[in-house]
């Protein structure tokens, strides 16, 4: 999506590995939330570190210099940062910080488009005799989790000259050392092509210690008419002595003067600057290629001020690598790395990205989808040192939001399973190694450092994490088509569905295996449901349904059968005692005190309210957003039927009837986060009719929260309501226009929520993408597709992913990454013929398939066509 003006404002679009930190590149072009050094740290600016270019005429004579930037946005301007970041003479009444170059020479006019996974800038200004764009951007090639973890960003400078004469330009990247102090050091490698700044051997906190690498690339710099030259250091001085100085040497045209200080020590920060300078003809374009890398390798747990001796006690020790510090040492190995493979890399994102814009799906959805996945790449998202991926739920300006890769939260997150699917794996993994107790009480939150086991003593269950951690494991199994990962796994499994009828089990979710859970449930809104309700009910049916199909799969024939039985009783009571005729509900006497009294002393005085005398914060008969929850995941992961679909279709418009606040936020009472305000629209959380609200109802209920928004517009997509699903869609997006909240951070509790994620759902969900790996299956059904019209949409399995089309002519399947072997396809129509590039191939229809009489090898590029008749 293309924006410029007011809409660039908010923008700050994050560049970086999955795991690895990263930072961000601001709508008008500066590098800004330098979120690299193990810890969330919004505001946080790399002194002057910046791209610059520059026209000259070929016989002398500097026509114009700028900095690659557009004017910088009124928030800036106004002097306020974050407050991590206010010193002595900043904030407000100090004008902007220094760093953000608001001063310094820079274009015009300017607008930002982005393709994830990067985007790119062109500047214009009359002064300059040339058209400028920078395009940034780091690998990010579904399926390859470690090309997509590098913590490497590049910047591409592109000059064109746009005048009738020859002329020589210069495109200038500086890089300040973010460690100062006397210890840290600048200094050139590769024949002066790459500046390397680190904090220096004698750094005191191991923890802070690292480097930064900034580089030409060799191509470029080898390229016919191509000028190297570097600075090691700006000139050493006090007040703005290097700045000035440096601007000077870019003014005077030609080579950057050398200037190295080696060892010597120096108590304020550094500078250090490449540039490449080459000829260009009338019309003739040429594009620079920049890379920047990071090490900071060692991080602990330090959010946790007990984390050490809990370490100790499980005889672990709080420190560990970061997993990209594994496989790169430090940053000039991740980036001969990066430069070797540069050009596969470009390819393979780009491939992404080029799949992404050609579908056919509402331009909300899209650009949705796309921006979601920036969480991946912000200080959320963690690779421990073995590999293994975990989440906050989100973070603050210098901290992390909710810790854990909590359960209930990561329900929600539908990008990594789809595109990364190892790395989804590996949460799996770790959580029932390392938080299920005896009994099968899981933890929601795993803790750090890796290996601190569960006891029953710090585990508190939550109802619709443990739940959906069931169907997430049935998902993760059937995408991955391993079937010995998933003997390993079950016994685990078993036992988390097991402690719903657990005598040991204290919150009694159901044990007669009555099939509705009923007892005390703690829930993603951080209280407790008692009593039976459609949201948890489903969740706990879909988790029975999807324990069968596994059971059956590893020949645990009577336990398949419990579960068989108990799904059939609780889906029967759940149709007949929990929808009203109009939407799910929860069951609940609010003045049946007893109901918690049977749950502790504690738990009546958290949930009594005796003003009232009734039970604070349920849903009862109200309509909530989540109420069908469970048969969406069902449905969407392939498990099955978790709720009977006439009632989710009803319950979802009253969703749409009740929650969505069409015409705005104006005139509704909202004392919880404002989300949406004034006459922006979104989805409520809960409602209930006139009159009918509990006096101290259920938490965040009039908050308008992304997560759960795209979640329901999934789930309408889903059911066929595509129409409905792109106005929520349209609705959510049109919040986060840039101008009031950055495009590529969708917030919640803590910035780049990982619920947020969920918007990804929207692609399966519209194609009616169907799954299998183990047999070789896909199947799509693509929801609302006009007669004549074409639809296109994105697929992917992990390694394996391309389009999918289909019109009135037939359909067409293309792989266009990794490999897969296709037995068996499922479609919403019966082809006449299917033909593999040029070669016919046979198969049979049975059971609503086409089955194929030798497996179809597609390889990258393969294109499989399914016609009707003519």
């Amino acid at each position: 999506m293309k924006r410029n003006g007011r809409n660039t404002n908010r923008i700050v679009f994050p560049l970086g590995g999955i795991g690895t930190g990263s930072i961000g590149l601001a709508g008008d072009g500066h590098l800004v939330d330098w979120e690299i050094f193990n810890r969330p740290d919004a505001g946080r600016l790399n002194g002057f570190t910046h791209f610059a270019v520059r026209a000259e005429r070929p016989e002398g004579g500097v026509l114009d210099a700028r900095v690659l930037q557009g004017d910088a946005p009124p928030h800036v301007l106004e002097g306020v940062t974050a407050a991590v970041n206010h010193g002595h003479f900043q904030g407000p009444g100090f004008g902007p910080p220094d760093e953000r170059m608001a001063g310094w020479p820079h274009f015009r006019s300017w607008s930002f488009e982005d393709a994830f996974p990067g985007a790119t800038l062109r500047f214009r200004d009359p002064s300059f005799p040339g058209a400028a764009a920078l395009t940034a951007w780091s690998p990010f090639v579904p399926g390859e989790s470690r090309a997509s973890s590098m913590p490497v960003a590049a910047f591409d400078v592109a000059l064109r000259n746009t005048t009738r004469a020859p002329l020589v330009y210069t495109a200038a990247a500086v890089l300040a050392n973010p460690w100062w102090g006397g210890t840290h050091r600048n200094a050139l490698a590769d024949g002066g092509r790459t500046l390397v700044a680190s904090s220096g051997a004698a750094w005191g906190d191991e923890f802070g210690r690292g480097d930064l690498a900034l580089a030409i690339d060799p191509a470029c710099a080898a390229a016919p008419g191509a000028e190297v030259s570097a600075q090691a250091h700006w000139l050493r001085g006090a007040w703005m002595d290097g700045r000035e100085t440096y601007w000077r040497n870019l003014l005077r045209g030609g080579a950057l003067p050398p200037r190295d200080y080696g060892d010597a020590p120096f108590d304020g920060p550094d500078h250090g600057a490449l540039a490449l300078r080459f000829p260009l003809a009338p019309g003739e374009t040429r594009r620079v290629r920049f890379a920047l890398a990071w090490c900071i390798p060692l991080r602990s747990n330090d959010w946790d001020r007990d984390a050490d001796a809990r370490a100790a006690a499980a005889g672990l020790e709080n420190r560990w690598r970061n997993w990209y510090a594994t496989q790169w040492p430090d940053a000039r190995a991740a980036l001969r790395d990066f430069f070797a493979r540069a050009a596969a890399l470009e390819r393979g994102s780009r491939a992404f990205a080029r799949a992404l814009r050609a579908t056919t799906l509402p331009a909300a959805v899209r650009d949705g989808a796309a921006a979601s996945l920036c969480v991946l790449r912000s200080p959320t998202c963690l690779r421990l040192e073995d590999g293994t991926f975990y989440g906050w739920e989100g973070v603050g300006a210098a901290w992390g939001s909710c810790e854990g890769s909590c359960t209930h939260v990561w329900n929600y997150a539908q990008a990594l399973p789809f595109l990364f699917p190892d790395l989804e794996r590996s949460m799996r993994d770790a959580h029932l190694a390392h938080d299920v107790d005896a009994r099968g009480a899981a933890r929601f939150r795993l803790r750090l450092p890796l290996g601190r086991p569960a006891s029953e003593g710090d585990v508190f269950p939550c109802a619709d994490g443990q739940f959906g951690d069931v169907m997430k494991v049935f998902r993760d199994w059937k995408i991955s088509g391993d079937d010995a990962w998933l003997r390993a796994v079950w016994p685990t499994v078993r036992r988390l569905l097991e402690f719903a009828w657990s005598p040991a089990n204290p919150h009694r979710w159901d044990p007669d295996g009555a099939g509705l859970p009923t007892g005390r449930q703690h829930h993603t809104l951080d209280m407790e449901l008692f009593g039976a309700s459609g949201w948890i009910a489903g969740l706990y049916l879909g988790a029975l349904l999807a324990a069968r199909r596994m059971a059956e799969a590893v020949g645990d024939d009577a336990f398949a059968a419990r579960c068989a039985a108990v799904f059939a009783r609780g889906r029967a009571r759940a149709a007949a005692e929990l929808f009203d005729g109009d939407h799910f509900v929860q069951r609940i006497d609010l003045r049946d005190k007893a109901a918690l009294a049977r749950f502790g002393e504690e738990a009546v005085r958290t949930y009594w309210n005796d003003e009232t005398g009734q039970i604070k914060y349920q849903l009862a008969g109200g309509v909530g957003i989540d109420g069908a929850l469970g048969a969406f995941f069902a449905e969407l992961w392939g498990v099955g039927e978790a709720l009977d679909p006439a009632q989710v279709r009803a319950h979802l418009g009253a969703v749409l009837r009740d929650n969505f606040a069409a015409r705005g936020q104006r005139d509704a009472f909202n004392p919880w986060r404002c989300f949406a305000t004034d006459d922006e629209r979104g989805v409520r959380i809960a409602t209930w009719a006139p009159g009918r609200a509990p006096a101290i109802p259920l938490p965040y209920n009039t908050e308008c929260m992304t997560g759960f928004e795209w979640t329901f517009a999934a789930h309408l997509a889903l059911v066929g309501r595509t129409m409905e699903a792109a106005d929520v869609c349209a609705a959510i997006r049109a919040r986060f226009d840039g101008a009031k909240r950055n495009p590529f951070d969708e917030f919640e509790c803590g910035r780049h929520y990982a619920r947020s994620m969920a918007a990804w759902g929207l692609v399966p969900a519209w194609s009616g993408f169907r799954f299998d790996a183990g047999r070789g299956f896909l199947g799509f059904a693509p929801r609302g597709r006009a007669p004549r019209a074409l639809f296109r949409s994105f697929w992917s399995l992990g390694s394996a992913w391309g389009l999918f089309e289909e019109g009135p002519r037939g359909a067409v399947l293309r792989l266009l990454h990794g490999a897969f072997d296709l037995r068996a396809l499922a479609l919403d129509f019966a082809p006449a013929a299917a033909s593999l590039g040029r070669r016919r191939v046979p198969f049979s229809l049975s059971e609503g398939e086409l089955r194929f009489d030798r497996p179809l090898s597609l390889r990258p590029g393969a294109t499989l066509r399914l016609e009707l008749e003519s």
